[in-house]
Parts: structure tokens; C-alpha cells; sequence
């Protein structure tokens, strides 16, 4: 017992001590940032990064440090990191919006239809815990009004409880579908940043297959495949071609 309470100890000690170091170093890094030293303050920011202490903050921090040496992809990359763990980070959602006005590829949205984009505000109204939250309460609800069916005599009383127990029931179902869809919209959506200067994209993935379109720094693409050396990637036209994967860089967590 004391062995465990030990090791627990010192757990809990030495993540203190790389919370205080993290935080010691991302005040350095809004010195260096506050004094023009914008390459050393990204250098202060990753260094954070590196030993897995992240945050919004953190991140939108580092977009800046690199949208200020003119870094386009690098500072994109970052804006948008931030906004996967903040949605709603206003000056996050600003200054991407600033940012990718320096980029080369201009690309024509293709827009949802209205199906879609209400099936995804219903989907995303509310975060997988809480849609998770709905879908127990909905089953505790359905089993509430079940056992006072099985107790209640009186033959009206039943059958409302009984159709309250079938309609908490369906709730539930529903909320947990949602939950599902979620989580598979979630998992289908990867998204990555061109890092290159410029790039071809090409029709299969090989060296010789002919050339699809050009890319340039800074465009985001969705994932749709990976083979050997090259990933298939969808622009926000629909067009889709093959990239080679050393020349993007996955947004993820």
C-alpha cells in the first residue's frame, strides 16, 4: 500500500514540475514573441508541443509566430489545430482567415446540398458526451415507465406508460445513432495541409502516371486513401488525385 502511494506521489510530483517547466517556457515563448523574436518563440512554443502539453492557446499562439515570418503553411497548420480543439476560438478563426488570403490556389467551394448541411447541424448540435448522456437518460426513462407498467393496474395508466416507455425508447435509439454518425463523420473527415512551395498531383499514385492539377503551400485537402508513397486527397472543388504524402501534413491531435 505505501509502495503505491509512493509511485502515485511521485507521478503526481513530476507533473507538476512539467506543468510549471511548460508553463515557464510558453511565457518565455510570449517574451520572445512580444520582443519581434518570432523564431524563438516558436522554438519555446514546439518545444511544448514536443512533450505532449497542448492547447488551443498553444496553438493559435504558434500560427502567429509563423504567420509573422511569412511561414503560410506552417501558420495555417497551426490556426487550424487550434480550432480542432476550439471551434469557437474567434481570434483563431480570424487570423486563418487572414492567412489563407496569402495563398496561391484560389479553389470554388462545391456546396452542400440542404440535406446535408441540416443532417450535419442536428449530427454536430451537441458534442458525442452529451448525445452519449442522452441516449442513458433516454434508457433510464424506458425503464422507469416499464416497471410502472408491470406495477400500475389501472388499464389506462398502463397503456400510457407503456407508449412513454416505447417513445423513450426510440429517443434513446436515436440518440445513440447520432452519436454513432458522429463519431463516423468525425473518423471520415481527415483532413492535411500542402507543405510544399508547389506541387503536382497526379492521376495514379506513381511517378509516371500523367498530371492531375498543381497545388501550392497552404491548401487544405481531405484523406481519402493512402498507397505506399502517395495519398489521395479530395480539394474543396470535389476534384480528387494522387499527392506524394511527404508533401502534406495530417491535421490531427
Amino acid at each position: 500500500m505505501m509502495k503505491r502511494y509512493l509511485i502515485y506521489s511521485l507521478i503526481f510530483i513530476v507533473s507538476c514540475q512539467l506543468t510549471w517547466a511548460n508553463t515557464d517556457l510558453f511565457n518565455k515563448g510570449n517574451d520572445a514573441y512580444a520582443d519581434g523574436n518570432y523564431r524563438e518563440a516558436a522554438r519555446l512554443y514546439k518545444q511544448i508541443v514536443d512533450e505532449g502539453q497542448v492547447s488551443a492557446e498553444l496553438f493559435y499562439n504558434l500560427g502567429n509566430t509563423y504567420y509573422k515570418q511569412q511561414k503560410i503553411a506552417e501558420s495555417i497548420y497551426y490556426y487550424e489545430l487550434a480550432l480542432l480543439l476550439s471551434p469557437n476560438h474567434q481570434s483563431a478563426i480570424n487570423n486563418l482567415k487572414f492567412a489563407e488570403n496569402k495563398k496561391i490556389d484560389e479553389i470554388e467551394v462545391l456546396e452542400s446540398s440542404e440535406f446535408e448541411l441540416q443532417k450535419e447541424n442536428i449530427i454536430f448540435a451537441f458534442d458525442q458526451d452529451q448525445w452519449a448522456i442522452f441516449a442513458i437518460l433516454g434508457s433510464i426513462c424506458t425503464l422507469l415507465f416499464f416497471v410502472l407498467f408491470l406495477f400500475i393496474k389501472k388499464t389506462a395508466v398502463k397503456r400510457l406508460t407503456l407508449s412513454f416507455s416505447v417513445v423513450c425508447l426510440l429517443l434513446a435509439l436515436g440518440f445513440f445513432w447520432i452519436a454513432n454518425q458522429q463519431v463516423k463523420a468525425i473518423d471520415s473527415k481527415r483532413y492535411a495541409i500542402v507543405f510544399a512551395e508547389e506541387v503536382e498531383l497526379l492521376n495514379e499514385p506513381n511517378q509516371r502516371s500523367s498530371k492531375s492539377f498543381t497545388l501550392h503551400e497552404g491548401t487544405k485537402v481531405k484523406i481519402e486513401e493512402e498507397f505506399r508513397d502517395f495519398t489521395k486527397v479530395r480539394i474543396a472543388n470535389d476534384n480528387t488525385a494522387w499527392i506524394p504524402s511527404s508533401k502534406i501534413k495530417e491535421l490531427k491531435l
